[in-house]
């Protein structure tokens, strides 16, 4: 048998425009801007946050040319926030290109 790496399927909900962006660009990255017009007057919070585990996940994944912040995914679809608009994609995932952990501990660190 040849070398065969294992793949997870995560779940994560996307507003329309990234969806389409997916779709016509194959690619659609996560930035800085994106989450200060989401977040509003919180975006600091997260942004701090985000910033320190950009700096972390090398660590463990090597970020893919042209992104700058995370894509949250989920392992099970009854995590998705699917209150908004939007889409929840399937994406299935390389597991050696994706960094797990626990949403709970990241909720404390956000909040």
């Amino acid at each position: 048998m040849g070398n065969q790496s294992s793949h997870l399927t995560l779940y994560s909900a996307q507003a329309e425009p990234v969806y389409q962006a997916i779709h016509r660009d194959g690619a659609c990255y996560s930035r800085p801007e994106y989450v200060q017009s989401k977040y509003g007057e919180s975006a600091h919070i997260f942004l701090t946050a985000y910033r320190w585990f950009v700096e972390q996940f090398p660590r463990y994944v090597p970020r893919p040319e042209g992104a700058q912040f995370p894509d949250w995914a989920f392992g099970d679809l009854w995590s998705v926030d699917t209150s908004g608009p939007g889409r929840v994609l399937t994406l299935e995932v390389l597991a050696d290109q994706a960094v797990l952990f626990d949403l709970y501990d990241w909720n404390r660190i956000v909040q």
